[in-house]
């Protein structure tokens, strides 16, 4: 029998959907088998354990948000325009995020972090790869703005991209608590002058 190319994927996807609302701890492996309607045989092809699906989980959500970010903070943009967009973004992938899960998860790779933390030293560290990666379009972005004087240099780069890295996660945060689309907009609206002012 032919394996489905696309299983690997899925399993992903719905074990993805299933740590982001249940935690790390409150999803078996017989829970995302039956998500997914995947056989367990097809999970262990996959994946040697549930600690290796989630490290492989933060590889394939690090590589597309590499891919939405080199976008984001496209050198065709103003920086001040990356950074704004980086803001709107938050608010709009919240949302995305709720219609599929019925909740607000905030930034996914944030809210893995959180579920995954002292669960495996392996998996924190592909976070941490990730989360550090992130910090860099930040940094550059800044960098650029101060250098062209759009960005009063009260900070430098480096700071501001950690401020600004803080207050996406802390949205994330407040996104899950509010669980309200005109909330999370407000609060966006309200930071964004702190960073493109």
């Amino acid at each position: 029998m032919a394996r489905d190319p696309d299983r690997r994927h899925t399993i992903i996807s719905g074990a993805g959907q299933l740590f982001l609302m249940k935690g790390y701890d409150g999803v078996s492996v017989d829970e995302i088998c039956k998500l997914t309607n995947s056989a367990k045989g097809s999970f262990y092809h996959f994946f040697s354990s549930k600690e290796d699906l989630a490290v492989q989980l933060v590889d394939e959500l690090w590589r597309e948000t590499e891919v939405r970010m080199e976008a984001t903070f496209s050198e065709d943009k103003v920086p001040l325009e990356r950074i704004r967009d980086e803001l709107t973004y938050t608010y709009k992938h919240a949302y995305i995020l709720k219609n599929r899960s019925r909740q607000y998860t905030g930034c996914p790779m944030g809210t893995l972090s959180v579920t995954f933390a002292g669960k495996s030293d392996k998996i924190r560290k592909r976070i941490n790869f990730a989360l550090n990666h992130m910090r860099h379009f930040y940094i550059g972005a800044f960098d650029e703005a101060i250098k062209e004087g759009d960005i009063s240099p009260y900070l430098n780069a480096a700071q501001m991209a950690d401020l600004l890295f803080v207050t996406i996660q802390g949205i994330g945060i407040a996104s899950r608590s509010y669980n309200s689309q005109a909330k999370i907009r407000k609060l966006v609206n309200n930071i964004m002058p702190m960073f493109t002012a």
